[in-house]
């Protein structure tokens, strides 16, 4: 009885060593979130924007 081999599945593998994160940290610093989320009740609104 034969069988056929499994079929490798691409994956996303992030190296995070890598990572800028005091550009991250600044980045995020200049954000406005009270411009970004609403009041409008719906949350799934605002992450969609």
């Amino acid at each position: 009885m034969a069988c056929n081999p499994l079929q490798r599945v691409k994956r996303s593998v992030f190296d995070y060593r890598r990572a800028d994160f005091d550009g991250l940290r600044a980045h995020l610093q200049t954000l406005s979130l009270e411009a970004l989320v609403t009041d409008n009740g719906g949350i799934n609104q605002d992450w969609s924007d």
